[in-house]
């Protein structure tokens, strides 16, 4: 009998979490402990781990999305098992925003092209308040701080181009390495490190 997989919730003021990962995608056999997404609060970041032995029949949303706690997530049964009942009527109630969300987005896009572009926007620059709260997750603020990252280079995929934990981790991966006292130096003097560093193996 195939099993709904929910969105957990991780603590009493949490309504919502961000998908950083989906490990799975739909028709993947899955092994009962096999990390199915990971995702994060405002806190901390979390794996969720299939319950039982099957195939992941249903994912209803996609990685960057924000998903409210104790939401269908995924469904895992066997191939061919009818989850409608299951599913109800989430599925349905997910497509419906996303088109909304997709109309909203055209009609938005129509709006910007009718108008002339002033100098900013025909330079490229990029107007979005990164700097809010509401662009840039506190995990991923807390990491960017740590490390010395001026996370208003960094292009967010999370709702709204909301920046994540993962955006963080990725901008870092592409960083030359820094000894840490460079790093504690940087954070001080609100300083970035050079394109390639001048030390052995850059």
């Amino acid at each position: 009998m195939a099993e709904v997989v929910i969105m957990p919730k991780q603590g009493q003021s949490v309504e919502s979490c961000i998908i950083t990962e989906l490990k799975k995608k739909t028709g993947d056999s899955v092994k009962k402990g096999d990390v199915l997404f990971t995702y994060e609060t405002d806190k901390a970041s979390f794996e969720e781990v299939s319950p039982i032995d099957g195939v992941l029949l249903a994912c209803l949303y996609e990685e960057g999305d924000e998903v409210p706690v104790l939401e269908n997530m995924m469904v895992i049964g066997t191939s061919g098992e009818d989850i409608t009942t299951l599913l109800g009527d989430t599925h349905k109630m997910i497509q419906q925003t996303k088109d909304e969300q997709a109309d909203a987005g055209k009609i938005e896009t129509d709006l910007v092209d009718s108008k002339v572009p002033d100098l900013k926007q025909v330079a490229g620059v990029l107007l979005s308040p990164v700097t809010d709260e509401l662009f840039i997750s506190p995990r991923a603020k807390k990491l960017a701080e740590k490390e010395a990252v001026d996370f208003t280079r960094i292009a967010g995929t999370g709702p709204q181009g909301r920046i994540i934990e993962k955006d963080v981790v990725s901008h870092l991966q592409e960083r030359p390495r820094m000894t840490p006292l460079a790093k504690k130096l940087a954070v001080q003097e609100g300083m970035q490190p050079q394109s390639a560093g001048t030390g052995l193996a850059g």
